[in-house]
């Protein structure tokens, strides 16, 4: 379903998507265009399960990666605007993260600047489902800061010196 207001722009953008999905190697996708709170274009490619030909469905679970950082970094930015982001993470928004040393706010985790570690080894390619919040930060809850929080910058894989 595409809305012919917006055809215009969404023929490049389906040829985009298609020609991304093939570079990446990405087995299916699924598209769909908001503005305004009106869905202006649903687009389906590929397939959920690539040995069994299962296509995608708009029911198909993806791994969402990357893509959620620019969900969290709008999301953030409302409370910035608000005026309520810098509150401590275990106070205001996972009253299970365990005490550590130092502030670890939502801000720092935001910045990379937390002192939370990367995932090690396999962890990065868990296809677990977590029921909350509390049980995805598990993987990290007993480990201590890598540092102080504030005190030093680390994205992802970045090594420390």
């Amino acid at each position: 379903m595409a809305s012919p207001v917006y055809r215009a722009e969404i023929a490049p953008a389906r040829r985009l998507a298609v020609r991304l999905k093939r570079e990446l190697g990405a087995p299916g996708l699924a598209i769909a265009v908001s503005v305004g709170g009106e869905t202006v274009w649903l687009e389906l490619c590929g397939y959920a399960d690539r040995a069994s030909e299962r296509p995608v469905t708009w029911t198909t679970r993806f791994r969402v990666g990357s893509v959620s950082k620019t969900l969290t970094a709008t999301v953030a930015a409302r409370l910035v605007q608000r005026g309520t982001l810098d509150s401590t993470l275990r106070s205001s928004y996972v009253k299970s993260f365990p005490r550590k040393r130092g502030v670890v706010s939502v801000r720092r985790l935001l910045a990379h600047t937390a002192g939370i570690r990367h995932y090690r080894g396999a962890e990065a390619l868990s296809t677990s489902r977590y029921r909350s919040v509390s049980d995805a930060i598990r993987v990290f809850a007993a480990d201590p800061l890598l540092v102080e929080p504030g005190t030093r910058y680390g994205y992802s894989r970045a090594r420390r010196r």
